[in-house]
């Protein structure tokens, strides 16, 4: 988290001195500023401000379309309703899905993630969580028991999300640690990899 901290703090400040310069030759009130930070690298938003189509094929190879929901009708109205209603999540067996303003969410246990090696917690397909962030937006108060049928709608559309954008099969941090997948014949599972960098007194 540190590493990351001083990352946005680098980045903050580099991209201060870009609005400063707008400033100083009085183009900031003419120019759109999209400013997109992450650590998942590059991202292809901003094509329809700029009125430029997306290819349909790079070098031959035909690309997907591009998913989402366009913020170009904010930027003339600030109050415009959001457009962005529904967003599902998956990463290594976690999922969660959101729609108008309730989210629910389906943590997977890895002791790769927590660091705590000793933890042999199993995965429960039943331990589903369930929010009303319009209310309670740091999720403090799940509300899964107390509306099951809410819960339920809300699984049922991450199942659609799911197959509309080719999550299946679905791959977790076991099929990763256990070399499952992502490894060559004779190659060293994950967990033979990591041990080899985190052996005590290596440099």
């Amino acid at each position: 988290m540190e590493v990351y901290a001083g990352y946005l703090t680098y980045t903050d400040f580099e991209v201060g001195h870009l609005i400063n310069h707008l400033k100083e030759i009085n183009q900031l009130d003419n120019t759109l500023v999209v400013l997109m930070i992450g650590d998942n690298g590059a991202s292809k938003e901003g094509l329809e401000l700029l009125g430029i189509k997306a290819p349909e094929q790079i070098r031959g190879i035909k690309q997907q379309p591009i998913e989402g929901t366009s913020l170009a009708y904010s930027i003339d109205d600030a109050k415009a309703p959001s457009r962005h209603t529904v967003q599902y999540y998956y990463i290594y067996g976690a999922r969660s899905i959101y729609k108008d303003g309730w989210k629910a969410e389906l943590a997977y246990p890895s002791s790769f993630i927590t660091g705590n090696f000793q933890s042999k917690a199993p995965f429960d397909e039943n331990a589903w969580e369930l929010y009303n962030l319009n209310e309670d937006y740091t999720e403090r108060i799940d509300l899964a028991k107390k509306y099951p049928e809410k819960l339920a709608e809300l699984k049922a559309l991450f199942e659609e999300q799911a197959k509309s954008h080719n999550l299946y099969p679905y791959i977790t941090w076991d099929d990763v640690f256990s070399g499952r997948i992502h490894r060559t014949p004779g190659s060293k599972s994950f967990a033979e990899a990591v041990k080899d960098v985190t052996k005590p007194g290596d440099n």
